[in-house]
């Protein structure tokens, strides 16, 4: 009976095991995006997010305030009413999306010298207000997490004192959550494309410890500003340079830190360029500059003005200036991996569908934890948001055909199903077979019983070798009665007459 048991128990973890694996894996991966409600260069609407793509979404940015009068640096909100439509309007069309909350900024300028004295080793009063003051506005707005995203520390001791900051911050979030009975905070926090920034190193075993995970900001890797040339934006790969993707990648998990905490990152704009000629138009091209600043590559859309920043453009301003401009010259190279687009002298290098699905295949492939968009209000009619998650989808279906990846087979999906039902037949075999064996066991057994029974009951009535009972003939009991007369009779019994 126990050894029936034992397979049973077999039997369910099996299932139960390939579920939760299967389960496992679809909730791990990170779909994340980043949403910049004060982007200076127009301002986002919350409605058109489709957050139905998304697994995480990342309100960006909390203020770093520093009162000089009591010694106080907290996180304070600059639009109380945008904050609370925020997470209304993306839970809502996803109850299961998880929110965050980041504090800094990807232009950090105005928050620096706040910050400097936040990372102070010696200003632990400072970092108290400002981890408490996170948690409490997290909480207050109902988001799931926090994102620290400052991704410029400027010396050796802002590092060091990074990596004290994140252990308090751990310390504070686990504290409150047992405090409150709520679930735990989420803590992440936005990161170079390496490891390092010039000659300075990330606190790794800090952020490893303390981090859930870190948004790698794979991209920005050339602009018009720091190359005349045409130079790939976000470059997955560059056999010539160190300034790519896989290179930084490689750098971060060769430094110790874990794959499962890696989320890559890549963006939802690009830059444009002015070229020298417009018939040299491939990437390396010669140019003079940056694009033009009056955004002729475009086109107008009404309550939505252009990108304001030099050179740099929205994927949808992107999209928008090539159908404006018939541009049927788009190219996707796969050796960077990156799109582009010339009209006339313009020339613009960005991220396209085909770019962003093999970057999600190479993070699957590298065992990364996902990855996330910059910035999800720059999409364009939610075209790289569904290329993203459609191409992780693909990637579970056992679907891939990207440039450098592995190819995939769809029989993978078919083995994931034959393995279960396969162990599933054989536990069935092995309890049928059991049952067998147990079944003619019994019946062997209670065929042995009534022949004990009467071979003893006969043996009594013989005489064995172990009864004391003398055993008489017919002949010789009528011979001792005088063939039962009766005057030997004594008398009468249950079972008839007693002679002498």
């Amino acid at each position: 009976m126990a050894f029936k048991n034992i397979i049973i128990l077999f039997f369910f973890h099996t299932i139960f095991q390939s579920q939760l694996h299967n389960s496992i894996a679809a909730e791990t991966w990170i779909k994340a995006g980043y949403y910049q409600a004060n982007d200076i260069s127009y301002s986002p609407n919350i409605q058109s997010i489709n957050s139905t793509l998304y697994t995480h979404l990342i309100y960006g940015f909390a203020n770093i305030d520093f009162n000089t009068s009591t010694d106080q640096m907290i996180v304070s909100i600059s639009d109380d009413e945008q904050l609370k439509n925020f997470n209304n309007i993306v839970k809502k069309k996803n109850p299961s999306l998880k929110t965050l909350l980041s504090i800094g900024g990807k232009d950090q300028s105005s928050y620096d010298s706040g910050i400097y004295l936040l990372m102070s080793s010696t200003y632990f009063s400072g970092r108290k207000f400002f981890i408490e003051s996170s948690i409490k506005i997290a909480r207050l707005y109902g988001f799931d997490g926090l994102d620290f995203c400052w991704i410029s520390p400027s010396s050796s001791q802002e590092m060091t004192n990074l990596g004290t900051l994140l252990d308090d911050w751990r310390i504070a979030i686990d504290f409150e959550s047992k405090n409150s009975k709520k679930s735990q905070l989420l803590l992440t926090m936005a990161v170079q494309y390496t490891p390092w920034i010039q000659d300075l190193s990330f606190p790794i075993e800090s952020m490893r410890k303390y981090l859930d995970w870190v948004h790698v900001f794979a991209f920005d890797y050339y602009n018009p500003e720091s190359t005349n040339n045409t130079s790939p934006v976000a470059a997955l790969y560059d056999s010539n340079s160190d300034l790519n993707t896989d290179y930084g990648i490689n750098a971060w998990i060769k430094s110790g830190f874990p794959t499962q905490k890696l989320v890559l990152g890549f963006p939802f704009y690009g830059y444009v360029w002015t070229l020298a000629s417009p018939k040299d138009n491939k990437i390396g091209a010669t140019g003079t500059g940056p694009g033009p600043k009056d955004y002729s590559f475009g086109a107008e859309a009404e309550n939505e003005p252009f990108s304001s920043i030099s050179s740099w453009l929205r994927f949808n301003d992107i999209k928008r200036g090539m159908i404006k401009y018939r541009a049927n010259n788009a190219s996707y190279n796969a050796t960077y991996v990156m799109n582009y687009v010339s009209v006339e002298t313009s020339w613009v290098g960005f991220d396209d569908v085909e770019a962003v699905k093999t970057k999600v295949a190479y993070a699957k492939e590298k065992h990364l934890r996902g990855y996330v968009a910059w910035q999800v209000s720059y999409d364009w009619n939610s075209a790289l948001s569904q290329a993203a998650a459609g191409e992780v989808e693909d990637i579970q279906e056992g679907v891939i055909d990207q440039p450098g990846m592995h190819k995939k087979k769809k029989f993978n999906r078919v083995i994931f199903i034959l393995i279960p039902v396969g162990a599933v037949l054989i536990l069935l075999l092995l309890v049928f077979t059991l049952w067998c064996l147990r079944r003619r066991r019994l019946l062997k057994f209670q065929g042995r019983i009534p022949r004990n029974k009467i071979g003893s009951k006969n043996e009594d009535r013989r005489g064995g070798e172990s009864s004391s009972l003398h055993v008489f003939t017919f002949e010789e009991m009528k011979a001792a009665t005088n063939n039962f007369s009766a005057d030997n009779e004594l008398g009468r019994g249950g079972y008839g007459p007693v002679y002498k």
